[in-house]
């Protein structure tokens, strides 16, 4: 008989209190051999776990219980130098059954690899036991003694009992890596967001935000509790803004942005664009509300300085066109020359006409020449808008004489069907300011 019930139950108490208190499966692991040993005042004891790409291979570790360090060092230096594969060694047949073995004699074991170098060591029997996963044995726990033992079956009965514990260590464990790399990876996916990112709680408490959120708006956490989005910025009017967000979505509102003018911790004046989506319980209730911020400070400076450069364009513009279009220049008392230079259309031409109709009424003008040598470009548009410049000027009592039409331009007033016979058309500037002086 291995143990008495009782100190099989002692057993089974203080391994459990072990098993939930550690802090790590590997400690657990290391304190239930410990105890094993101890309760059953055997010699060695040793984990195996299987390798991270191939279950089917054990691989040992360094957690070991040896009452005697000097004596078992060879036998810890071949053990953590040896591989199990299925069914070979004591360790194998375990992985292979998913049960406990017992040998009661190793070195008269045909499938004990370390048999010679136990039998040099005075080493008897031994057991192991596999901690089960689901499926999966995620290890396997091997324990000798210098005396030969058989099982009672109350021992193992305890065994499988502190194997259970053990696998469901084993699982709260790996439930508890796969929520922490799980929650890394979001941290780590919100971080890489050039964006703003604070996750609210139900009441618009900060619960979470990302680095760019903190860099901008600082900890979301204060001496005690939880602080509000809102309480990060010290502008009324932004903080206003920010916390009616949130209340509206809440409520059940659309998705909107709303553009929030604030102060950031360096006391730069900068405008986020803030909008946020919510969450809801399998009961519908409001859980979470996810903030989005982007910064458009620097696309708003981008764009005044666009309108900007745009306006001084602009301005290039009419000063380029002021040149083009030309002063009116007086040949006579009564008679003016207006020359047009480069491409020619519509809305320059009316800019003409006020221009001449301006010269005309101030100087009491009687002929005025157009003269289109300069003019390279001429569409429909343009066509009509100067015949309308001619019937302007026979309107303020003065006479139109078109001057210096280039074959092309001449060519797409022909295109155009306009009837020009009631126009005073010549070949030259030259000529036009003759017949305007014999006309008089």
């Amino acid at each position: 008989m291995l143990t008495d019930e009782r100190s099989l139950v002692e057993l089974l108490r203080v391994v459990t209190v072990d098993v939930h208190e550690a802090a790590s499966v590997e400690e657990a692991l290391h304190r239930t051999i410990a105890h094993i040993c101890d309760h059953l005042s055997w010699p060695v004891g040793h984990a195996y776990v299987p390798a991270a790409d191939d279950p089917s291979l054990l691989l040992p570790t360094a957690l070991w219980y040896l009452n005697d360090e000097v004596k078992f060092a060879t036998f810890k230096a071949v053990t953590e130098a040896t591989q199990f594969t299925p069914e070979v060694g004591l360790p194998g047949r375990v992985l292979a059954s998913k049960q406990p073995v017992w040998v009661r004699n190793v070195t008269e074991d045909a499938n004990f690899p370390r048999a010679r170098l136990a039998k040099n060591l005075g080493v008897k029997a031994g057991f192991a036991f596999p901690v089960v996963v689901g499926a999966e044995v995620v290890a396997v726990l091997e324990f000798f003694s210098d005396a030969e033992y058989a099982d009672d079956g109350k021992f193992t009965a305890t065994i499988g009992r502190i194997a259970r514990q053990l696998g469901r260590l084993f699982e709260r464990k790996h439930a508890q890596e796969m929520l922490s790399r799980e929650r890394d990876f979001m941290a780590g996916v919100m971080d890489l967001v050039d964006g703003l990112i604070v996750v609210l709680d139900a009441r618009g408490r900060i619960v979470r935000m990302n680095s760019a959120a903190e860099r901008a708006l600082g900890s979301g956490r204060g001496p005690l509790e939880p602080r509000y989005l809102w309480e990060l910025t010290p502008d009324p009017g932004a903080s206003a803004q920010l916390k009616g967000l949130f209340e509206e979505l809440g409520a059940g509102a659309p998705r909107k942005q709303v553009e929030v003018p604030w102060t950031a911790r360096d006391g730069a004046r900068r405008v986020t664009a803030w909008s946020g989506a919510v969450l809801r319980g399998k009961d519908e209730g409001l859980r979470f509300v996810i903030m989005t911020g982007i910064d458009l400070t620097e696309r708003k400076r981008a764009e005044q300085e666009r309108a900007r450069l745009q306006d001084e364009v602009i301005l290039a513009q009419e000063a380029a066109l002021a040149k083009l279009t030309m002063p009116l220049i007086p040949i006579c008392d009564d008679v003016v020359v207006l020359p047009l230079i480069g491409p020619l259309e519509a809305g320059r031409v009316r800019r003409v006409a006020e221009a001449l109709a301006r010269g005309i009424a101030e100087r009491r003008t009687r002929t005025a020449i157009l003269d289109l040598t300069g003019v390279d470009a001429l569409d429909l548009a343009a066509i009509e808008a100067l015949l309308e410049v001619v019937r302007v000027v026979g309107l303020l009592g003065a006479r139109a004489v078109l001057t210096g039409i280039r074959p092309e331009v001449a060519h797409r007033l022909a295109e155009s069907g306009v009837d020009l016979g009631r126009l005073a058309v010549k070949s030259s500037l030259q000529s036009g300011i003759a017949f305007a002086m014999r006309s008089r």
